[in-house]
């Protein structure tokens, strides 16, 4: 899976690289560079085939903005309904996603929440990754669809994925530590 990396934290495994900056300014040359690969010879000719980008229906509102602002247009941005918790329905978005390579429109990116500033949910990542595997190798496409990971609040919290709480060398007071301890075991991380 090809995606873009602008932090220092490490990947989920490869598949999933986070970013703190879809909203600003820097969303911009990221949406298009997701949309190269799908199509590389917008480098010289610019966009002339579809792309669309799938996002959660609770996904950040400037995903339509930045779209348009790259000459996608905002009805590139498919937005997928959530499950129960909140979290982007990966069924929903299979069932989209299928749709789209069997019209062969290039699939740009999926865009998944990392713990966003509303309501700090976290999509199940490794999931999704998996599910554009089997799409790309179901309609062999000759691209890695870009992954991008909003991180906007939960990057806080990947800095004690590996964190020892037995040994706590932080000293995180006692109340404190069991409730990143809880937090940080959410299953999607």
């Amino acid at each position: 899976m090809r995606i873009f990396k602008i932090n220092f934290y490490k990947t989920l495994k490869g598949n999933a690289w986070e970013s703190l900056s879809w909203p600003i300014g820097l969303g911009l040359p990221k949406a298009r560079t997701a949309a190269s690969p799908a199509s590389p010879a917008t480098i010289v000719r610019g966009l002339r085939r579809r792309h669309l980008v799938f996002a959660s229906e609770l996904a950040h509102y400037s995903i339509e903005w930045i779209l348009n602002q790259i000459g996608l247009g905002t009805d590139a941005c498919v937005r997928i309904p959530c499950d129960r918790f909140g979290r982007i329905d990966v069924s929903a978005l299979e069932q989209r996603l299928n749709a789209a390579a069997a019209d062969q429109v290039a699939i740009a990116a999926v865009i998944l929440s990392g713990g966003d500033t509303i309501d700090h949910v976290i999509d199940p990542i490794e999931e999704v990754c998996g599910l554009l595997a089997r799409v790309k190798e179901k309609y062999c496409l000759p691209y890695d669809p870009f992954v991008y990971v909003d991180l906007v609040n939960g990057w806080i919290w990947r800095l004690f994925e590996d964190y020892n709480f037995e040994v706590n060398p932080l000293k995180i007071g006692t109340d404190d530590l069991e409730f990143v301890r809880s937090y940080n075991k959410t299953p999607s991380l």
